[in-house]
């Protein structure tokens, strides 16, 4: 079977939106640099799953273009990839066409704010289903006409995706009937009779920054192909076929430099501290069983502080009160019980538990639960009634006569979607912000500086503490919603999630969860799965009770291959100092749902003097040292993984 090329065309066609019809048109042009790896026979057969196509781009300014004058400077997309989703086993479906993008950071002194992906499909005449219907639903505005379009069964698409500030990737699938339409079209290109027929797909990708003050920059994709009378970007993309379980691409970005001097510490306990997991140790939830013999073993085994629950049951409380006086304390999350009023609420819930409980949510994701489950508050309901519940906890807990009570933190309601709902359910009364960032099988951080925290600080202001009360990955390949990952990726992505979210100044990250379903850190048999042992080996070997104290600089550089490698730095009591290397980088390919073996990239640790020897940890396999360093030693040659490498400095 020959390889093909596909060429994406990137253009704009209508002021509000784009269609993106697939047509032939003149031969595809190659990608920059890259060969051709042969593609298996099933390759572009959505009920097979493995297709993923690649691209290397570059801007181009064709005759009759308006070059914009940013054009020479003007960011290269770097990768986009099409990928295909494809039933389920039970033939349920979805299938979907999966458009992913990277872009390279912004310039210095900007930050990547947002890009928008926008994908529109048409029949011949260039209309959905219902002539002009589905254009204006999706606030196109009116139908163009686009000859010799894929007929099509799917109604217009527009989605939009954001991108990180750091490592920018987006990510956006399309509905089950355009995917399909959109696999037969890389099938017949995919045919030995059709191999040099040059194919083309629309759509539109536009990006923006902000400087450090968060006003808008000067980026954007100002390159043309083709005259555009609103000077809008236009950009020619050529795509490769390539075979399943080809790695991705490293992420863009920049080497940097950590020179020499003196570095701030924090804490190493302060790490532990803000480390949590959510749990279902209701009885409703739970048996006595499962409880007993398997999930408070795996608790009281891991050494974590901190639980997320909610529950009513005198059984819950009992629990929660046992695993109290282990060291493990609770925020609860409280939802509005029928004929109950608040101060029976609280009576209920609140005083039983008082020993054990350091935070209190008022409901939970109200702006998915309340209109699914048809939950009110006084007879409102989502958002008046979350909004009005949310205030009047926050009130009646600091309003409390009982000082144990009013010591509890009130958190807000945590959105499912604050994107769309922070700015509806409006600013509630609360010490802290509560926030679900869910990363769908991304990276821990994405969409972090996007839209998770963007979301929140412009209802609450940027001061006040935030609590990931919720974020993690599932195991399922079949699950609906959020693509599953394997065990491998997630243990690295739940210890990166602690470290991301720490180094961003969260108060504590709850990883979703401890329990034996999907989601869980337990198989359903009982067994740890390989996240819970790396975060039990972090725990191990960084706790560090006591009172509080001042922790030293350290004086060291970082230097070498450190694109897309970050850090923490500690300090425990005793002095030793702990540097924690990893790289941002995919660990799992959701399209292929294959792992991904990311190199390591070799990074040069310098201290200014010898602290006395050191070690060096890998906390995703062991708490034990990998190797020891002679006490002269101030040069450190590290292979930075895509999981956290841990130097223990000083002795």
């Amino acid at each position: 079977m020959r390889t093909t090329r596909t060429a994406l065309v990137l253009t704009e066609l209508i002021a509000l939106g784009l269609v993106c019809p697939l047509v032939p048109g003149a031969a595809a042009a190659a990608a920059p640099g890259q060969a051709s790896p042969p593609v298996p026979e099933t390759a572009l057969n959505y009920l097979a799953y493995p297709t993923l196509i690649g691209a290397e781009a570059e801007p181009e300014t064709g005759s009759g273009s308006a070059a914009s004058s940013q054009t020479a400077s003007a960011p290269k997309i770097r990768t986009v990839f099409i990928g295909l989703r494809p039933q389920t086993t039970d033939g349920t479906g979805p299938d979907t066409a999966v458009f992913a993008f990277r872009l390279p950071p912004p310039r210095p002194g900007q930050r990547m704010a947002e890009a928008s992906l926008w994908i529109t499909l048409a029949d011949r005449q260039g209309r959905g289903p219902s002539p002009g219907a589905d254009l204006h639903a999706v606030g196109i505005g009116s139908s163009p006409v686009i000859p010799t379009a894929l007929p099509m069964e799917a109604p217009v698409l527009l989605q939009k995706g954001f991108l990180g500030p750091e490592t920018p990737n987006g990510r956006i699938a399309t509905s089950r009937a355009c995917g399909r339409a959109i696999v037969a079209y890389l099938q017949a290109a995919a045919a030995p009779a059709e191999a040099t027929a040059p194919r083309y797909l629309y759509v539109r990708l536009s990006a923006a920054a902000t400087d450090g003050a968060g006003s808008p920059s000067g980026l954007s994709y100002r390159v043309h192909s083709g005259a555009d009378e609103a000077n809008r970007p236009v950009l020619r993309l050529s795509f490769e076929a390539r075979s399943p379980g080809v790695p991705r691409p490293p992420l863009p970005g920049t080497a940097w430099q950590v020179p020499l001097g003196p570095q701030a510490a924090r804490p190493s306990d302060s790490l532990i501290e803000s480390m949590g997991v959510a749990v279902h140790i209701n009885p409703s939830y739970l048996s006595r069983e499962d409880y007993e013999t398997r999930v408070r073993p795996a608790l009281l085994g891991l050494g974590i502080r901190y639980i997320r629950d909610g529950g009513t049951d005198p059984e819950f409380f009992r629990r929660l009160d046992d695993l109290t006086k282990h060291g493990i304390r609770s925020t609860l999350v409280i939802t509005p019980l029928q004929g109950k009023s608040l101060a029976e609420l609280l009576s209920l819930v609140v005083a039983p538990t008082l020993g054990s409980v350091v935070a209190i949510e008022p409901t939970n994701e109200p702006d998915n639960e309340w209109p699914r489950f048809k939950r009110t508050y006084k007879g409102l309901g989502w958002p008046a009634g979350a909004s009005l519940f949310a205030n009047e906890m926050y009130d009646a807990i600091h309003a409390s006569p009982n000082p144990r009570i009013r010591s509890l933190q009130v958190l807000t309601p945590p959105l499912a979607h604050p994107d769309r709902n922070a700015r509806v359910l409006g600013p509630v009364r609360a010490d802290a912000i509560s926030l679900h960032p869910y990363a769908g099988g991304a990276l821990p951080d994405d969409q972090m500086e996007t839209k998770w925290l963007p979301s929140v600080r412009a209802v609450y202001g940027a001061e006040k503490p935030v609590v990931v009360s919720e974020t993690g990955y599932h195991y399922s390949p079949t699950r609906a919603g959020q693509p599953g990952i394997s065990e491998r990726a997630a243990a690295r992505y739940h210890l990166r999630t602690y470290l991301d979210f720490y180094n961003r100044g969260i108060t504590r990250t709850h990883v979703y969860n401890l329990s034996l379903d999907p989601w869980g850190m337990l198989s359903d048999d009982g067994r740890p799965r390989d996240s819970y042992w790396a975060i039990k080996n972090l725990i191990t070997i960084l706790s560090d009770r006591g009172g509080a104290f001042s922790p030293r600089p350290l004086s060291f550089g970082l230097s070498g291959d450190t694109t897309g490698v970050r850090y923490t730095l500690l300090q425990k009591r005793s002095g030793r100092h702990y540097l924690l290397l990893w790289q941002n980088t995919f660990s799992y390919d959701t399209l292929t749902r294959q792992d991904l073996r990311t190199p390591t990239q070799t990074v040069t640790v310098t201290l200014a003097a010898p602290a006395g020897g050191a070690r060096l940890y890998q906390p995703l396999t062991t708490d034990l040292p990998l190797r020891e360093y002679p006490a002269e030693t101030t040069t450190f040659t590290l292979a930075v993984p895509d999981h956290p490498l841990l130097l223990e400095i000083g002795r």
